[in-house]
């Protein structure tokens, strides 16, 4: 029944206005702009699909060796970080995103990486020394004290993603896909075998541990793609006018408003359970930890207090049984 609905859709998208266009000139490349076309697209999907498996990996031997607890304190704290991490640009770094593909001068890649890389760096710095100004306040409001960690991981994890995320954003908007998809397949496979050294070597994982192997897989990538960066870039220090942040926040500040929406979509519920129940209930519920194991008392218990489960929670919940259709 799906496949008419899908041809038809197809079919729409085809004939519909611009996308009519695009597909036209796709059609119309030569031999070799096609053939780089769909290796690009190649490449990218099958980047996507085996970073999306990282946590068919990873989850498992997190909550098998941790616990609930402490997988749950995991999620709530990179949820956090990942939150100020996506609002920390305010918007800053619309126009080089925009522009760096058809930019052709290295004098003006340099203008555009360069100003809005400041700009973030000291985004970056001003809002890690916030969260480990009032870490206590997020140990005792949100993870209830249920979890111990040093407050460090947060500077050191926020700093070395953003030097990553930028050094991987500018092959990309450069049209070299082959370093942005190795820098993307790379970070999350190398944070698994850092955890899993660390486990063969010591015996334990904790909070710190988890958050320090990211940072360090984060450096690994930095070192030879941020070398090859130096190389064609040089170091320049250039930074924004005013009239020009503000016009740049203008641009790209709605971006960040449509990741504010959709973090709250997808994951605030999480933070309800963290503070009406308790950090362990959270690694109960998060879909992920039903990779490995479904508390089935755990589960309903939430249900019954109100908790709202998302899509794909219920999905999970009704394959084992435990919500009906």
């Amino acid at each position: 029944m799906q496949r008419p609905i899908l041809l038809v859709q197809l079919l729409w998208w085809m004939v519909d206005g611009q996308q009519f266009k695009i597909f036209k000139k796709i059609l119309n490349m030569p031999s070799s702009y096609s053939r780089s076309f769909i290796k690009d697209n190649l490449i990218v999907i099958i980047g996507h699909i085996l970073v999306y498996m990282k946590g068919i990996i990873l989850m498992p031997v997190i909550i098998k060796t941790v616990g609930v607890t402490v997988y749950g304190g995991f999620a709530l704290l990179s949820s956090i970080l990942g939150f100020i991490f996506g609002i920390s640009s305010f918007g800053v770094g619309f126009k080089a995103k925009r522009f760096l593909p058809s930019a052709r001068t290295l004098s003006e890649r340099k203008e555009l990486f360069y100003s809005q890389f400041y700009f973030g760096l000291l985004s970056i710095i001003i809002l890690s020394f916030l969260l480990v100004l009032f870490n206590g306040q997020l140990n005792v409001y949100v993870l209830k004290k249920a979890v111990s960690y040093s407050v460090w991981i947060i500077p050191l994890y926020m700093i070395s993603y953003f030097f990553y995320s930028q050094i991987s954003d500018y092959f990309r908007y450069t049209s070299r896909v082959q370093y942005m998809t190795i820098a993307n397949i790379a970070f999350p496979y190398l944070h698994i075998a850092f955890i899993l050294l660390f486990f063969y070597f010591f015996q334990y994982i904790n909070i710190d541990v988890l958050f320090y192997s990211q940072s360090l897989a984060a450096c690994v990538i930095i070192i030879p793609l941020g070398g090859l960066l130096l190389k064609e870039l040089s170091i320049r220090f250039s930074f924004f006018s005013k009239k020009e942040l503000i016009s740049d926040i203008k641009l790209g500040f709605p971006l960040v408003l449509n990741f504010i929406v959709d973090f709250v979509l997808s994951g605030i519920d999480r933070y309800f359970i963290a503070f009406y129940l308790s950090v362990t209930d959270v690694g109960y519920y998060n879909p992920s930890a039903s990779m490995c194991e479904v508390n089935k008392e755990k589960v309903l218990e939430l249900l019954s207090k109100g908790a709202v489960p998302t899509k794909t929670v219920k999905d999970i919940l009704k394959s084992k049984g435990i919500m009906k259709e």
